[in-house]
């Protein structure tokens, strides 16, 4: 799991299936047609053109959302790991790897309503017997209820973007030092200055990662005309913008194949306290005489164009320009010093779209004045690096921070000077965030050795490139226990040397805060939150003091405490966190800077998990087409990642599987034309389009690409390779669904076979290997040994994350099944009961998760004719389905038949009459007088008479 630095969304509990949690949810609900038996375990019948599955008892009912694709999930590998409002809501913003522009981690994965896929005869609902579920690229196939085997999903847990949330905390959006540029700041004091920026703390938005930014900012009321007071224009692109370069010049971020879709911006961290630095050691108190004649700097464009304006600033946007070509200035340009101070003044306010304008401006006027290698211009130029990636401009922040230095090197006196260390700092997290993990992992790695052996160990400089490393490490995926140990040491020796509201003591506070939470996700259901609320809370108090109510700083840590409600289920505390984030955004940063994006992907997120699909699909559109706005393109790197999240959305809320696919060829094209058609996530795209084909029904297609792929990935990585494996298991899927059991169960041996060789018994991808199989078995009738599968899956799930972990349940759920097709309907009903009992007692009493358990309890006393203990879980499942789905919803019509069984065989006449007259006319509006089931209904309802 990645770190907070540049997450979107804090880590979401990764569902080993997300799909055997959705199975189990809506559509366990016991069938309209006889129930003496259990669960067919046959694959489910191809999807029909409107996406419903076919051949139920009652007709065809809808498949189970969230199948093959979450939205965040794009990024994710072999994890195969989907958070979900299955597992218990428990799933938050995932904890992917450093901010993310893409969004919540990932875009959340949004399960849906857990198994609306209905009928089915066995404790199990509908689609048990499917196996876990159907692998998925982008990770929503680990969502897939009855899609199939558990197969593996390219995606990790934070690109999940469904009702499992990102999985990334929001990220640390801080580029290192103080959030604010002070003046009077001597070169030497200052460090890293800007607290909200490059150093990216605890939780950051989607498009900063995870940790630039997250959760913690996201303004849900701002009002267009509210946000950005000093932001360049929303609708303004890079290159009107940009100074040193064109949003054209430098093409939007490498897509890697670690990337998670939490795409939130790093926290601003801040090495000293506003009052004490300028950003990036920027001088203010230095006078004009002092300075060298005025020169030209580089790239200064000629006399005429206004000091101030960008050098790609168009000719009505630079002031004071001449108005017309070749005539004199008007007014006088202003001085390095007076737009110092302006620049500096915008920095403390958190407006950082115009501190980059302003810094700009300055950098050209310093070199003027100063010449272009003077200590000022060159700490303007530093400010101005930083600025760049404060307001979103990470790759451009990239390439003017290495371009500018080795002359910084030549000039500053080499590697300790304080710019030069500065400049580091800000080069690492622009690398970071544009979701570089590894490449800033190993930059941080140097940078902490260096400046180890050349200061002491506990040199404000060394303790930033500590955290730094510690930070890329996380979203590299290579955390480790001894990290939070080694958070706790720097902060305890920021503390000590400068005191506890020291910007950057706050800043690793909240890294602290955001490291303990992504570690606890997977234990989310049973963990005390209390040291990482307290955290949280001195972080925002301190911040509150030092900037005030309005700054990103300060919704960077409410957003982080955003994403702790959420994992604790608390969605209106959740909500009203969020949605002051968003204003505060929007009024400081612009609707489009990366950061409010994010947002908007943690909104929609969370719009999953309360059950509002519209208004997720709603934000997920805003949030594509601001990246498209802020990045100046067509289509981009940041608006594919939303796309995908867009298209998640579309199948687990809406099964518009025709309009996914349209979002997914859309993205497909964009990565074959720039990344090559062989690139892993040109692959992965070709994938999801593949899985829409199947759910379409367009078998033969969807199987020739799967193929493709497979072949692929065979050829470029190798058959031991993560991706390569959850191809196999994609393959083998397809075969299950085709109904091939005995193909599908050859292949799935392999993959298991090879996932533990190369992965390791207790990796995710050879957990949904082996569930899958059991499903494949069971479908086959060899349910002995589907069982020692499950039991062996849920004894690892046990030891690695509880009994009380949501997959760990799901897996639970799975063996009542096959328990109940073997005949021991005692041992079903014994761990039915148990699933049961924790979800009520975890989850509440109207999660899906819940509700599916109380159908397979609710199932197996029908089977056995024991009404009297059927009927409460009955009427509960019936009235949480009639509010869910709609009371002629084919699966609450299933329930409903049972219920007015359940009256008829109770006595209960009256009760029984009124229940099936409502069937009978619901019967023949939904599936016609003749249709066989409406026939048996009126057959019914004539016995109460």
């Amino acid at each position: 799991m990645s770190n907070m630095t540049h997450r979107i969304f804090p880590a979401v509990p990764s569902s080993l299936l997300a799909a055997v949690l959705l199975l189990l949810a809506l559509g366990a609900a016991p069938s309209l047609s006889a129930q003496d038996s259990g669960p067919a375990a046959q694959p489910p019948a191809a999807p029909s053109a409107d996406g419903q599955d076919a051949g139920d008892a009652m007709g065809p009912f809808p498949p189970t959302p969230g199948q093959d694709l979450m939205p965040a999930a794009e990024t994710g590998d072999a994890g195969g790991e989907v958070p979900e409002d299955a597992s218990g809501g428990a799933a938050s913003p995932q904890s992917g790897s450093g901010a993310r522009d893409a969004g919540p981690a990932g875009a959340p994965a949004v399960a849906g309503p857990a198994g609306t896929s209905g009928g089915g005869g066995g404790p199990s609902t509908a689609t048990t017997a499917t196996p876990a579920t159907a692998p998925s690229d982008s990770g929503t196939a680990d969502s897939t209820v009855g899609a199939g085997p558990a197969g593996a999903s390219d995606a990790k847990p934070s690109d999940a973007a469904a009702d499992s949330g990102p999985a990334v905390a929001p990220a640390a959006r801080a580029d290192s030092g103080p959030s604010g540029i002070q003046a009077g700041a001597k070169p030497a004091d200052s460090k890293p200055d800007d607290a909200a920026g490059d150093a990216s703390p605890a939780g950051a938005p989607a498009d900063a990662k995870p940790a630039e930014n997250g959760p913690a900012g996201i303004p849900a009321d701002a009002k267009p005309a509210e946000t950005a007071p000093a932001a360049a224009q929303a609708d303004a692109r890079p290159a009107e913008t940009a100074s040193d370069a064109k949003p054209a010049e430098t093409g939007p971020a490498g897509i890697h194949t670690d990337a998670k879709p939490a795409e939130t911006a790093p926290a601003a961290s801040s090495d000293a306290k506003p009052a004490e630095t300028g950003p990036a050691g920027i001088q203010t108190d230095a006078k004009p005489a002092e300075t060298a004649p005025a020169v030209a700097p580089p790239d200064a464009k000629p006399a005429e164009t206004a000091p101030a304006a960008a050098s790609d600033a168009k000719p009505a946007e630079t002031a004071p320009a001449a108005a017309a070509a070749g005539a004199k200035s008007a007014a006088a340009p202003q001085s390095a010093e007076a737009l110092e101070t302006q620049a500096t003044d915008l920095f403390k306010k958190g407006l950082y779209p115009a501190a980059k304008d302003k810094a700009k401006e300055w950098a050209d006027a310093a070199a003027r004045e100063f010449g272009p290698e003077s200590e000022k211009a060159l700490t303007a130029r530093v400010a101005y690096a930083r600025a760049l990636s404060k307001a979103g401009y990470f790759e451009e922040a990239e390439k003017y921070a290495g371009e500018l230095d080795p002359l910084l090197r030549k000039a500053a006196g080499g590697d300790l000077s304080p710019l030069v260390m500065q400049l580091e700092d800000i080069l690492g997290y622009a690398i970071l965030y544009q979701d570089k993990d590894e490449d800033a992992f190993a930059y941080f790695a140097k940078l902490d050795t260096k400046r180890r052996a050349a200061l002491t160990g506990d040199a404000d400089e060394t303790l930033f490139a500590r955290r730094g490393r510690i930070q890329s490490k996380r979203a590299a995926d290579h955390e480790e226990p001894a990290d939070i140990q080694e958070l706790r040491d720097i902060l305890a020796a920021q503390v000590s040397s400068k005191g506890e509201k020291d910007p950057e003591a706050l800043e690793t506070r909240l890294q602290l805060a955001q490291a303990i939470y992504e570690d606890a996700v997977p234990k989310a259901d049973s963990f005390d939150f209390a040291e990482v609320n307290a955290l949280i809370d001195t972080v925002t108090k301190a911040r509150v003091e030092l900037h005030g109510q309005e700054h990103p700083d300060v919704s960077e840590s409410m957003a982080l405490a955003g994403f702790v409600s959420q994992i604790r289920n608390e969605l209106p505390k959740a909500r009203e966190i969020l949605e002051k984030v968003m204003a505060i955004e929007g009024a400081t940063l612009g609707p489009d800077h990366p950061w409010s994006v994010n947002t908007y992907l943690a909104l929609a997120w969370l719009s999953t998990r309360e059950k509002n699909p519209a208004g997720a699909r709603d934000m997920y559109r805003k949030a594509v087409d601001a990246r498209i706005r802020f990045f100046g393109n067509t289509e981009n790197l940041k608006s594919c990642e939303a796309r995908v999240m867009l298209a998640g959305v579309l199948v687990d809320q809406f099964q518009d599987y025709s309009g996914a696919r349209r979002e997914l060829e859309i993205v497909y094209v964009w990565r074959e034309e720039h990344l090559g058609a062989e690139h892993s996530e040109t692959l992965r795209a070709l994938t999801e389009i593949a899985g829409m084909h199947e759910k379409l029904g367009n078998l033969e297609e969807a199987r020739n690409v799967f193929d493709r792929v497979l072949k692929s990935r065979m050829q470029s990585l190798g058959p031991d390779h993560p991706d390569t494996i959850h191809s196999s298991a994609r393959v083998a899927y397809h075969q299950f669904l085709e109904g091939n059991l005995a193909r599908a169960r050859t292949l799935y041996e392999e993959t298991l076979r090879r996932s533990e060789e190369a992965l390791g018994p207790d990796h995710m991808e050879t957990f949904n290997a082996r569930v899958s199989l059991a499903m494949v078995l069971n479908g086959l009738g060899e349910n002995a040994e589907a069982a020692r599968l499950l039991e062996l899956s849920m004894d690892g799930l046990l030891k690695l994350r509880g009994a009380d972990s949501p997959d760990h349940l799901a897996v639970k759920s799975y063996l009542v099944k096959v328990y109940y097709d073997s005949g021991d309907k005692d041992k079903a009903l014994k761990a039915a009961a148990e699933v049961l009992e924790a979800r009520e007692r975890i989850l509440g009493d109207t999660s899906d998760d819940t509700q599916a358990s109380r159908a397979q309890v609710a199932q197996i006393f029908v089977d056995r004719g024991d009404w009297a203990s059927a009927l409460p879980l009955l009427e509960k499942i019936s009235s949480y389905q009639t509010s869910r789905l709609g009371a002629s919803d084919k699966v609450t019509m299933a329930t409903r038949s049972d219920l007015a069984k359940a009256y008829r065989s109770l006595g209960m006449r009256a009760a029984a009459k009124a229940a099936y007259i409502a069937l009978v006319k619901d019967a023949e509006t939904v599936y016609g007088k003749a249709n066989p089931a409406t026939v048996q209904l009126r057959n019914d309802l004539a016995m109460v008479f």
